[in-house]
């Protein structure tokens, strides 16, 4: 029914900025996974690392290491060239992700 209701919606209604713009702010510093970041240039998937590192917080690490051992890219292939930061909308430290992501999954302890 609301997919319906947007078909009739006036241009002013179908505008999402003011909604963006309020996401946008709420999530600063905070990934949510929408590859802005992407392409990189040494084709880390930069959105799937960081999901990683962000649910590795609730402690499920073998799971995790398993699904990262399969990447084709692991975060220790960045150059840090900041490409990705550059043009994130939610000003995210992608850099410091990738370094937590080694710090997790390629470290051995």
């Amino acid at each position: 029914e609301a997919a319906l209701h947007y078909l009739d919606a006036t241009e002013e209604e179908k505008d999402f900025s003011s909604t963006l713009a309020d996401v946008q702010q709420y999530s600063k510093g905070e990934c949510v996974y929408c590859n802005h970041c992407l392409p990189c240039p040494v084709i880390i998937n930069i959105g799937e690392t960081i999901r990683m590192v962000d649910t590795a917080r609730r402690g499920i690490l073998l799971e995790l290491q398993t699904k990262y051992d399969t990447l084709l890219a692991k975060a220790s292939a960045c150059t840090e060239c900041g490409a990705c930061s550059e043009r994130c909308p939610f000003e995210v430290d992608v850099i410091s992700k990738m370094k937590r992501a080694i710090e997790l999954f390629e470290t051995k302890k």
